[in-house]
């Protein structure tokens, strides 16, 4: 599947604007948990998160269930979280995390703040680079972490996350994550807002993000991968109609 033949679904998506920052909507349009298939399970990548474990019990940091669908967060969760995403480490020490930011960016219901959350609607992410132990050498791991005032915007975030990053495999979670407890594993996450995380003329990652999270979030319906398939042949996906400023132009772009 390529953008040249999927016009009947650029008209819907410029109908829609779905994934314009300026339209109105909820993202339970574009996906609610409950209703999403999930990824194989073990898959890596910016978005394919690792298990973890941890006692069991309501708010203990059990993950919940892989399946198809996602099993939500209990709404009595005093503590929900979701591991977004778990990367392989790097020595340059750079986590782009180019999917989940145009994901986010495409879906503006959703605020990311530099604080604990302290609405619904709030999402707040941090970092956990995973110790090595003598004998993992060379597997060092980075996790993304998003944490939730409430059950509920977790699992719409999940289910989201999961629809429009067909790649991943978040795990929504109640209570601790494992390493979420030792400070000198956490690290900031930097979230740049609208402007500062568009991608950039030579970001060809970032650029097939938003090209593939503008069109799913306008039709959740399209077929295939449109971000692994856009870093595959980005020329073939005119990755450059990315650097439009709202998801509309975007998609709009892409039309052949």
């Amino acid at each position: 599947m390529r953008p040249v033949r999927t016009s009947g679904l650029v008209a819907v998506a410029l109908a829609s604007l779905a994934c314009d920052p300026a339209a109105s909507g909820s993202v339970g349009s574009v996906a609610t948990v409950g209703s999403v298939t999930s990824s194989a399970a073990g898959t890596s990548g910016e978005s394919g998160a690792t298990g973890a474990s941890g006692p069991s019990g309501p708010d203990a940091g059990t993950p919940l269930r892989h399946g198809s669908p996602l099993e939500p967060i209990p709404t009595a969760c005093s503590a929900p979280r979701i591991i977004v995403s778990t990367v392989a480490g790097n020595t340059e020490n750079h986590y782009a995390w180019a999917a989940t930011r145009q994901a986010i960016l495409a879906n503006p219901r959703f605020k990311v703040v530099s604080h604990p959350p302290e609405v619904a609607g709030e999402v707040y992410f941090r970092q956990i680079e995973e110790r090595l132990r003598a004998a993992d050498a060379g597997e060092a791991r980075r996790s993304l972490i998003a944490y939730c005032k409430d059950a509920d915007t977790c699992n719409r975030f999940a289910a989201m996350h999961e629809t429009v990053v067909r790649s991943s495999h978040p795990r929504p979670m109640c209570g601790v994550v494992p390493g979420e407890s030792d400070t000198y594993q956490m690290v900031d996450f930097q979230w740049n807002g609208p402007q500062g995380d568009l991608p950039r003329g030579t970001d060809t990652p970032g650029q097939c993000a938003r090209v593939g999270a503008c069109l799913i979030t306008a039709d959740p319906g399209i077929p295939g991968d449109p971000i692994s398939e856009c870093l595959e042949t980005p020329s073939k996906w005119k990755a450059h109609c990315a650097l439009q400023r709202s998801c509309a132009d975007v998609v709009a772009c892409l039309r052949p």
